[in-house]
């Protein structure tokens, strides 16, 4: 068994949402990051890694991580948002949180049973820097 993950956007129950490569957000805007547990040693016929469900009593914990791996942003308990389907998890992000564009690393506790999986350049960071936008579509100074 091979632990990987997918991100998850347009969540809206256990049966919508689409799965993502990278997922966007902006910089010091809350909401709510999604995933989804895979198999990736159990494909189907095009290829795509299987959902993981892990068994009941599962605990997950997720940190995000910028690119070069050596500040960890945030490190927090995950949560299981849909009673039918435990291979979907979610963590809040606060708008307190300091985000760059890096990877999602995810640590699955089955019992005495510990799993790790890194989802690469999960995250797509836009700034809320105001001082770099014009509100005529110019440039600083040279609207």
């Amino acid at each position: 068994m091979f632990l990987d993950g997918s991100m998850l956007v347009n969540v809206q129950s256990v049966n919508s949402f689409q799965r993502a490569n990278q997922v966007s957000v902006r910089s010091g805007n809350p909401g709510t990051l999604y995933l989804q547990l895979t198999d990736g040693d159990q494909t189907d016929a095009n290829g795509i890694s299987l959902r993981y469900m892990p068994n009941a009593g599962a605990t997950m914990t997720i940190t995000v991580d910028n690119i070069s791996g050596t500040n960890n942003l945030i490190n927090r308990v995950a949560s299981q948002p849909f009673t039918q389907d435990p291979s979907i998890w979610s963590v809040s992000i606060l708008s307190t949180d300091v985000l760059r564009n890096g990877n999602l690393l995810g640590t699955l506790t089955e019992g005495s049973t510990v799993r790790t999986f890194v989802i690469e350049n999960a995250l797509s960071v836009q700034s809320n820097n105001q001082e770099f936008c014009s509100p005529f579509g110019g440039n600083p100074g040279n609207p």
